[in-house]
């Protein structure tokens, strides 16, 4: 499915159920790069517990899976 995609989704909360404080960042497939990662990250709270998800969309706009949940502490 990863040759097919055209966006990733990354979707990241501070509620592990996703049913509140919820953002989502729609990028288009090969244009994430680390400095685009860092202008996303810098934006978190400090000393705060996150949690990350991605899925994938194609060209006719079908989404995958949200992939499993990550848990992230900031610093």
């Amino acid at each position: 499915y990863w040759k097919s995609a055209k966006y990733v989704e990354i979707e990241y909360s501070t509620d592990k159920n996703f049913s509140k404080h919820v953002k989502t960042k729609k990028i288009k497939k090969g244009t994430f790069n680390k400095a685009k990662a860092k202008s996303t990250l810098s934006k978190l709270k400090k000393k705060k517990t996150y949690y990350f998800r991605v899925r994938l969309i194609d060209q006719k706009g079908v989404y995958t899976n949200w992939s499993k949940t990550v848990k992230v502490k900031t610093k």
